[in-house]
């Protein structure tokens, strides 16, 4: 199933690892790197890797990075410099749903929902979110 909350860190040694095994693959162009943090073992695995922009876009933007933008420079040649991404933890739509069926009171974490959720998206493009939620809807109806 999708991610309903997302966290991103910095861990320099995954960040590398990363880096290397892009560079051995002579990968250009996005790079969806799906990782599982092994308990037993301490180590991060990669799961797989998708060449495309994913769903957790929402989330990069709140970490202050914007990959369409970056792809957009990187094709017409401009150079830029990497971005330096923000640590942080990003509720989903359908996290927020669960959230609040779990507990009602979340609603009123005011600050904790405009700082990481897209709530602000929303509320700059209603549209896409309705059709959204129209669809989180109908499933979710459908099944029961």
């Amino acid at each position: 199933k999708p991610q309903i909350v997302l966290i991103m860190i910095k861990e320099e040694n995954v960040l590398k690892a990363m880096s290397k095994l892009l560079k051995s693959l002579n990968w250009s162009g996005y790079a969806h790197i799906d990782l599982l943090y092994d308990i037993k073992t301490k180590e991060f695995k990669v799961l797989e890797i998708n060449p495309r922009i994913w769903q957790t876009l929402e989330a990069s933007s709140f970490a202050e990075v914007n990959f369409p933008w970056l792809y957009c420079q990187t094709v017409i040649g401009n150079k830029y410099e990497i971005p330096e991404y923000k640590e942080i933890e990003f509720l989903t739509f359908n996290g927020i749903f669960k959230k609040v069926k779990n507990n009602p009171f979340f609603l009123f974490k005011l600050r904790y929902l405009w700082k990481h959720t897209p709530i602000k998206y929303i509320l700059k493009d209603p549209g896409v979110h309705l059709f959204l939620f129209y669809n989180y809807l109908s499933k979710r109806f459908k099944s029961n």
